[in-house]
């Protein structure tokens, strides 16, 4: 769901607009994605493959309380890199600050599992989203050259921006 299109009350997309949008392609499922990862990914210091890595943890992180863990090995077929360049992304992501990987649960009749907690990666967009926000209230205040306006216009292209191209 990407934020845009027809809204109704509380600011929430229209679910109809979206499967009319998608169709059939939902039914295989989809994730729920704060746009800010995307739209601030260079400057949060996060590459593409960054970006699908954590895009692919949070594939399977359904619920708060169930945190996701899908192995590197997954990750990596998916991708088509290697399970060592999931790995060493991923232990420097959580050098980062923004994931965390728990210890692996399990024992020798049951399938040793690692989690991985991503309370970091919802901080950091939490606070993307904040100045990407305040940005964009200041700019609708006062132009994008300093100059208060009464009716400003809309973001143009020259116009630095937190969360890169596009909008909300």
């Amino acid at each position: 769901m990407n934020g845009s299109g027809a809204r109704e009350r509380g600011g929430l997309p229209e679910a109809n607009s979206i499967t009319r949008k998608w169709g059939s392609a939902l039914n295989a499922g989809f994730q729920v994605v704060p746009n800010v990862l995307l739209r601030a990914q260079s400057r949060l210091n996060l590459d593409a493959v960054d970006v699908v890595i954590l895009l692919n943890l949070n594939l399977h992180w359904w619920t708060e309380d169930r945190l996701p863990y899908p192995p590197p090995t997954l990750i990596a077929a998916r991708m088509g890199v290697s399970r060592r360049t999931v790995e060493r992304r991923i232990l420097r992501m959580q050098k980062e600050g923004w994931l965390e990987r728990l210890p692996a649960e399990g024992n020798k009749e049951k399938r040793k599992i690692r989690k991985y907690d991503l309370s970091g990666l919802v901080e950091r967009l939490k606070e993307a989203a904040v100045i990407g926000v305040s940005q964009r209230n200041y700019r609708s205040i006062v132009g994008p050259r300093g100059n208060t306006r009464r009716n400003p216009p809309v973001d143009g292209p020259r116009t630095q921006r937190l969360l890169g191209s596009g909008s909300n």
